[in-house]
């Protein structure tokens, strides 16, 4: 074998440098930089100190965003420990050194000492065994001695001049008055995640927050967010080993962006974009496009499970099983939302009055289309004689309808302006046992139903309502192992373009889970022999261009593109705005609404029907 031989030419070589040890300044100025980036992140480390000291009182002062004090009522620091809180490495956190089963927020060892070397940073502190406080000062990584302070049992920690001698970092900052939200921000994050503590934050002039012990994290949460956000959410408990509690807002109270999602993991908060998305896609077709639920969420885990030293700024965790953990997550949200999401927001019904308001003081009325018999009306008030047979409605009822109910309806009179005795007769106003979305008393332009309940009155789109209950069956047929079919008595013949029947035919088998039987025919036509039985009254031919459009335009055949096209199948294939149902049809309709957890809001996200209370339309008629 012939050796090879290879030549290489330096014209001038470069010694590489020796290593060396870095100053412990400069050391600990580069661990700064990855803990405290910012004001908030050393108002983090310090009130997390004050936390696991067991501080049952907290109080803030933000001087400016370079001048922080925070007191707290804790156990205190002796004064021979003094000098090691700010040395780097040195903790009483870390029991039996053992990282696997952290119990508290600091355990590093890095904080004091890093923001001591990029800030002026006193530290006053008294046991309760003790007769004297101590304190003792770090300056920019210079350390003074313990000397004896006046103070009460517990901590102080006044930072000045934050970045004084860092003026890149400082350089960096955002505005004053943004540096300042984040850290309230923060704090907000401390208070919710303990409702026990106490919590004050001033500035020089006026108290930013006040906080009292809250006996609960309900009552909590209300200080913090607002009760409006309780009154528009869901609570969740759920869970044994790992286990979920907190709230979720209702689908119609969704956000346009992500600021009022909080997300604590042992009562740490943290910053997890996958823990974020898996609750937003649990949320799924519940809300519009382009909007936000909002949550506060607490996650409750064996210490030996989480791994909380996966950044600098513990602001990150990492679960031993973090698929099972999402897994879980997501079926816990999705199967409360499924219990809880036929309530609407009650912004909608402010909006509402807010709006008629609005008008009536600006002299207007609310303009909407005449209403049947009534002035400039094309049509009459329908009429037992006029009114199309109680058989025919019923075969043209909409499948969540039952038709035997249609078939004892009367003629909808109630879209007139005046109902009929006949109507009025048949549309009891309120009985005895009170249905949570009422009874059903008009049919206003043929859109929206008025029903009466104990507590005031319901609005409802009924196509909106409709979409949502067809859509609901048809996925409950997809998911199923056996879906409910209707065969055709006679198979239809469908002409399409090649391109969609190509289209069609690919999802066949993603079709057939949700109940359609369909076979090619011809390079433009298919046959469709079945059916999903609650289309069993549906427009074959429409209904079979839908699809193949649908599915043309998703361009891949998958469940999340099935269900993008049961979606669309349910839209244009439910009652639809300006079909008169009959007062008895109505009330089917409201009935199916309550047994369906999530007829809050139709596929696109939209609200199905809003709850106008006595009390609202007290204040509407300035009654309160």
């Amino acid at each position: 074998m012939t050796p090879i031989v290879i030549a290489l030419r330096c014209d001038s070589v470069t010694m590489m440098p020796k290593i060396r040890r870095l100053p412990s300044q400069l050391v600990d100025q580069i661990a700064a930089g990855e803990v405290v980036e910012r004001p908030a992140a050393a108002l983090k480390e310090l009130v997390e100190n004050a936390l696991d000291a067991g501080a049952r009182h907290l109080s803030v002062a933000l001087e400016d965003t370079r001048h922080l004090i925070v007191r707290d009522d804790g156990l205190g620091i002796d004064k021979a420990d003094l000098p090691l809180a700010l040395e780097r490495h040195a903790t009483s956190k870390l029991a039996q050194d053992n990282l696997d089963t952290i119990t508290t927020f600091g355990f590093r060892g890095e904080a004091l000492p890093s923001i001591g070397s990029v800030a002026h940073l006193t530290i006053t502190s008294k046991q309760t065994d003790n007769e004297n406080a101590w304190q003792i000062t770090c300056h920019g990584g210079a350390l003074g001695d313990p000397s004896p302070a006046a103070h009460p049992v517990g901590t102080t920690v006044e930072l000045t001049d934050l970045f004084y001698n860092v003026p890149a970092r400082r350089k960096f900052l955002k505005s004053p008055v943004r540096e300042r939200q984040v850290m309230l921000e923060r704090l907000r994050e401390v208070a919710m995640a303990h409702p026990g503590l106490s919590l004050t934050v001033t500035t020089r002039d006026k108290t930013l927050m006040d906080f009292p012990a809250a006996e609960n994290q309900q009552d909590r949460i209300a200080q913090v967010l607002g009760q409006d956000f309780i009154t528009n959410a869901i609570a969740i408990q759920a869970g044994e080993e790992v286990r979920m509690t907190g709230f979720i807002s209702l689908p119609t109270a969704h956000r346009a962006g992500t600021a009022t999602q909080y997300l604590f993991v042992n009562d740490r908060p943290i910053q997890d974009r996958a823990l974020a998305g898996t609750i937003r896609a649990a949320y799924g077709d519940l809300l519009p496009k382009g909007r936000y639920p909002a949550f506060a969420l607490f996650i409750t885990a064996p210490p030996a499970m989480v791994d909380v030293n996966v950044h600098p700024a513990k602001s990150q965790v990492r679960f031993a099983d973090s698929e099972q953990v999402r897994r879980f997550i997501y079926t816990t949200v999705r199967d409360f939302l499924a219990t809880g999401s036929a309530r609407t927001s009650s912004q909608l019904a402010q909006t509402f009055t807010h709006r008629i308001r609005a008008l009536r003081l600006e002299g207007q009325k609310p303009t909407t289309p005449p209403w049947p018999g009534s002035p400039g009306s094309s049509t009459s008030p329908a009429t037992p004689g006029s009114s199309v047979s109680s058989s025919a409605r019923a075969a043209d009822l909409p499948p969540t309808i039952p038709a035997s109910t249609a078939q004892r309806a009367t003629p909808p009179a109630s879209s007139a302006t005046a109902p009929s005795s006949a109507a009025s007769a048949a549309a009891p106003l309120v009985t005895q046992d009170h249905p949570p979305l009422g009874q059903a008393l008009a049919l206003i332009d043929r859109t929206y139903i008025i029903a009466q309940a104990a507590d005031g009155l319901v609005l409802v789109d009924q196509h909106a309502a409709h979409e949502r209950l067809v859509y609901e069956r048809l996925k409950a047929n997809y998911e199923s192992a056996r879906p409910a079919r209707q065969d055709l008595l006679v198979p239809a013949v469908v002409s399409l373009t090649p391109t969609l029947t190509q289209s069609l035919l690919a999802g066949e088998a993603e079709l057939a889970k949700a109940g359609f039987a369909i076979e090619g025919f011809a390079a433009d036509t298919v046959v469709v022999r079945g059916v999903p039985a609650i289309l069993a009254r549906a427009d074959v031919q429409a209904l079979t261009r839908d699809m193949a459009e649908s599915l043309h335009a998703t361009g891949k055949i998958s469940p999340d593109a099935a269900y993008a096209v049961l979606s669309k199948i349910a839209c244009h294939h439910s009652v639809r705005a300006g079909r008169a149902l009959g007062i008895s049809e109505m009330n089917g309709l409201l009935r199916d609404m309550e047994q369906n957890g999530l007829s809050g809001q139709c596929n696109h996200g939209r609200p199905t029907h809003i709850k106008i209370t006595a009390q609202d339309l007290e204040k509407l008629f300035e009654r309160s």
